[in-house]
């Protein structure tokens, strides 16, 4: 029994590969689009001025622009042409 799961293991790994070379022959790839959403493109330089001025903490501009996460507004920042160090918590 062992062998025969082994060959249909290499018949669906063989299939797979064979349709993301098509489908990369036709220019589509896979996985998440990079960049961010028009969203956050949108106030990215709301974000950068108040980041900038210093007078929030990173917890307070995320609630006062319904961001998520701390990530994600690392990622706008950076978007924003803004040099992160690292992820701070509390800028005070």
């Amino acid at each position: 029994m062992c062998v025969l799961a082994e060959h249909e293991r290499n018949i669906i790994r063989e299939r797979t590969k064979a349709c993301l070379e098509s489908a990369r022959a036709r220019g589509r790839s896979g996985g998440r689009p990079e960049g961010l959403s028009e969203r956050f493109r949108k106030i990215a330089p709301e974000v950068k001025e108040i980041y900038e001025k210093n007078s929030r903490s990173t917890d307070e501009i995320r609630e006062m622009f319904k961001i998520k996460s701390q990530p994600t507004l690392y990622k706008i920042l950076k978007y924003s042409g803004v040099d992160i160090k690292g992820f701070l918590k509390k800028r005070r």
